[in-house]
């Protein structure tokens, strides 16, 4: 359960940097660029140690999504930025997403002594798996020419120009 307190914390603290870098008018005030980058030092490092126990592509989705919503709220409620309904409808989807991926029961991380024992349901012990059959590959030399056909080409032959150019533009 505190993993997931730390990655709201890792959000909010994401949201907060974000927010930050809006303010910072392209680094011209510096306090809010000074924040914005410990803001996001904060905020990879706590994602770093929550990802040891949470899956990345359900930490990063659930990032990105409350993160995006929580950004585009504060832009419409707080930076007067323009709203409509597909935008509002935009990121009531991602929102929903993220609810289904979080209620979805294969987002677990796996026990690494359990895979490594074959313990995790879909695997097979060694003694049961099937060979792979090991197909021999062609060689660069086949490949290139089914892939890349020598085109012949002739290219014309350029003339030389009766004049050079500073006698062309000479005007006398």
């Amino acid at each position: 359960m505190n993993n997931w307190i730390f990655l709201l914390l890792a959000i909010f603290l994401e949201i907060l940097a974000t927010s930050c870098m809006k303010l910072s008018e392209g680094f011209s005030k510096v306090l809010p660029s000074i924040l914005m980058f410990v803001l996001y030092g904060i905020c990879f490092t706590i994602m770093t140690f929550v990802l040891k126990k949470i899956e990345l592509g359900v930490v990063y989705a659930i990032w990105s999504g409350l993160g995006t919503a929580a950004i585009s709220a504060i832009g419409i409620f707080w930076l007067n930025e323009s709203a409509s309904i597909v935008k509002i409808g935009a990121i009531l989807l991602i929102i929903i997403g993220v609810v289904i991926l979080k209620l979805n029961p294969e987002s677990s991380i796996l026990d690494e002594k359990k895979v490594f024992q074959g313990q995790v349901t879909g695997m097979s012990s060694p003694e049961t798996t099937q060979p792979v059959k090991i197909e021999e590959v062609p060689s660069l030399a086949e490949n290139t020419v089914l892939l890349m056909p020598q085109i012949l080409t002739k290219y014309p032959k350029l003339e030389q120009p009766s004049k050079s150019i500073s006698e062309q533009l000479d005007l006398n």
